[in-house]
């Protein structure tokens, strides 16, 4: 069944209901990708295939272990009343989109992860860094820099919410034709919540 922003609802005949985006590959549950198949425009018809198959470039290696976080704001920039309601967006935009991420914002307190907004001379616009890992590359310790040098405030947002996607193991610019708030192409002024593409992404990677 085609919804309203152009997805498709299907059941398997094991019962199982997918939700496919409307280009030729997308995201569904249990590690798989529902793909139509290339010589039938019809929608009736799907094939079943594995997940790594098609999203061969998703993940970097490392990221949280679980999609859980308490985030400091580490400095007065990051706490003052221009960033610290873009990053307590970016972080609602994440918790709101039903990744299953729960991203609490301190402004007090001590955690073993930082937000930074500086000044840097650099040409990125955000930055993120993990400072500890353990043998499994799961996040021990790790901080985001937006850098002021660059970015403008109208396209904080995006950045914020894109920086945080790497905090949950996803790579730059995926070689992808769905919509992603990992592309280096988006429209960073429009595009500021994680899209049904990082959604998915994120839910597979802690299912």
């Amino acid at each position: 069944m085609k919804q309203t922003d152009g997805s498709y609802t299907i059941k398997a005949q094991n019962r199982t209901t997918y939700v496919l985006s409307s280009n030729s590959a997308s995201v569904l549950n249990g590690g798989n990708v529902v793909q139509r198949s290339p010589s039938d425009g019809n929608i009736t018809r799907w094939n079943l295939i594995p997940w790594e198959s098609v999203h061969t470039d998703v993940y970097i290696n490392w990221g949280l272990k679980t999609p859980e976080i308490n985030i400091l704001l580490a400095n007065a920039t990051a706490q003052n009343s221009t960033w610290r309601p873009i990053i307590e967006a970016s972080a609602s935009a994440w918790n709101n989109s039903g990744a299953g991420v729960d991203i609490n914002v301190l402004t007090s307190g001590a955690s073993n992860f930082e937000i930074y907004v500086n000044s840097v001379g650099e040409t990125w616009y955000g930055a993120t860094y993990p400072d500890s890992l353990d043998g499994s590359n799961n996040l021990i310790a790790g901080h985001i820099v937006l850098n002021t040098n660059k970015l403008s405030t109208e396209i904080a947002q995006s950045t914020t919410v894109h920086e945080i996607g790497h905090l949950l193991w996803l790579a730059d610019n995926p070689s992808m034709t769905e919509q992603t708030i990992m592309s280096y192409n988006r429209n960073r002024k429009t595009m500021v919540k994680p899209q049904l593409y990082d959604i998915y992404n994120v839910r597979h990677r802690y299912d």
